[in-house]
């Protein structure tokens, strides 16, 4: 017998009818188990925001590396070179690129854990999960870092390994 099932996302949670049986399962968002469950299969450590001290110099590196031209002062900007712009800009691109690459691959892997959880025996689900290299620079990914579980010294720090910031970041004086 083969079951038939709409899965339908709603503001309180997620709807999952069998057409066939007309029978119908709904999973609430706000359920415990179910974000606990989500949490364990997430690779990285819960969100912890802890105060990063950071000096000047690092924190001027981190901001153009992150923001652009956007965190320089108008009378910085006004001091600085065409070609020292084009340099902050084709950095900042390339910093965004790689963030937004390694923002697509944690989603992915929430929901990953999500959906093996709701559909445990499903092929389609094993499937998607095990292709989960896949990445699209063309699609942005808007979710904050709180929102990802992802600190501002995991920020940094994936920063340092994407190159995007020098390997002696926390050694500048």
């Amino acid at each position: 017998m083969q079951t038939n099932k709409v899965v339908t996302a709603i503001p309180n949670g997620i709807c999952v009818n069998y057409t066939d049986t007309k029978k119908h399962f709904f999973i609430h968002y706000e359920k415990k188990e179910m974000s606990n469950q989500i949490e364990k299969n997430f690779s990285s450590k819960n969100y912890q925001d802890t105060a990063v001290n950071l000096n000047p110099t690092q924190i001027k590196m981190y901001r153009l590396a992150l923001y652009g031209v956007e965190a320089l002062s108008d009378k910085e900007l006004k001091n600085i070179s065409y070609r020292e712009k084009l340099n902050i800009r084709h950095k900042h691109e390339i910093t965004q690129k790689l963030i937004n690459r390694w923002k697509q691959q944690i989603t992915q892997i929430k929901v990953n854990g999500l959906l093996s959880k709701l559909f445990p025996n499903s092929k389609l689900i094993s499937d998607i999960s095990s292709n989960s290299d896949y990445y699209c620079d063309g699609l942005l990914n808007y979710s904050s870092f709180k929102d990802l579980g992802i600190s501002h010294q995991n920020v940094i720090n994936k920063m340092i390994e994407l190159t995007c910031l020098p390997n002696n970041f926390y050694q500048l004086k």
